[in-house]
C-alpha cells in the first residue's frame, strides 16, 4: 500500500530532522563563522565557481553554516549574485540588491522584496548554492520538509548548472532517506574540502 510505504519514510525524516536541527543549534557561532571561510576556501578553487558568472545563494539563518561571506566573495568576484525568493509554494531566483531590498520570507530568511528587485531565468543561473540539515554520501539533502528547493531544481538543467550543497562535514552522513521527488546535489562543500557527487545510476 501506498500509505504503508510512505509514512515511514517521512516519520524518519522527521526524527531526523529533529536529531540535526539540535545539533545544528548546539554549534557556537564563532566555529559556524571558521568553518564557512574553510569552505570558502575550498569552493574558490574550483573550477565551477571561476567560471560561474550568476550564483545563486541564500542567507543563512542563526545555527547554519554562514552564507555572508560566500556572497560577498560572489560580489568581489564580479559575479551576479541571485536569491531565492518563496512564492505559490515554491521558490523564484532574483537579483540581489542592498540589505534595504531585502524582507523577512518563510522561516524568517531574507529574501528579496518582489517590488524592489528583477527575477532571474533560471536558465541563467550557473551555479546554485543550497541548503540542507544534513546531506548524504549520495548527494541527498534532508531539507526543512517545504519541498521548495526540490521543485525549483526541478526546472534546471543539470547538464549546465552545478547544485552545491553548503555544509559542514560532520553533517555528511553515509545515507539519508529518500523519495522520489528529493533532488540531489552534484556537488558537496564542507569545512574539510570539495566532494563530487558520483552520477546516479540509471
Amino acid at each position: 500500500m501506498v500509505y504503508g510505504e510512505v509514512l515511514p519514510v517521512a516519520a524518519e525524516k522527521a526524527r531526523l530532522r529533529r536529531k540535526f536541527n539540535g545539533q545544528w543549534r548546539a554549534l557556537a557561532p564563532d566555529n559556524l563563522a571558521a568553518g564557512a571561510r574553510q569552505a570558502m576556501s575550498h569552493l574558490a578553487r574550483r573550477p565551477f565557481w571561476r567560471q560561474a558568472r550568476t550564483v545563486m545563494a541564500y542567507f543563512a539563518l542563526p545555527g547554519e553554516l554562514p552564507t555572508a561571506l560566500l556572497i560577498r566573495c560572489a560580489r568581489l568576484a564580479q559575479k551576479r549574485v541571485a536569491l531565492p525568493r518563496t512564492v505559490d509554494g515554491g521558490l523564484e531566483a532574483r537579483a540581489a540588491g542592498g540589505f534595504g531590498s531585502l524582507v523577512r520570507g518563510s522561516y524568517g530568511i531574507w529574501e528579496p522584496h518582489p517590488d524592489l528587485t528583477s527575477p532571474v531565468a533560471v536558465e541563467d543561473l550557473d551555479l546554485i548554492i543550497v541548503p540542507s540539515l544534513a546531506f548524504d554520501e549520495r548527494g541527498v539533502r534532508l531539507g526543512r520538509g517545504g519541498g521548495h528547493y526540490d521543485r525549483f531544481l526541478q526546472q534546471v538543467d543539470r547538464r549546465r548548472t552545478v547544485v552545491a550543497g553548503w555544509t559542514l562535514a560532520a553533517f555528511v552522513v553515509p545515507q539519508l532517506p529518500r523519495e522520489p521527488h528529493d533532488q540531489r546535489v552534484d556537488w558537496l562543500i564542507t569545512e574539510t574540502g570539495a566532494i563530487q557527487i558520483p552520477p546516479a545510476p540509471p
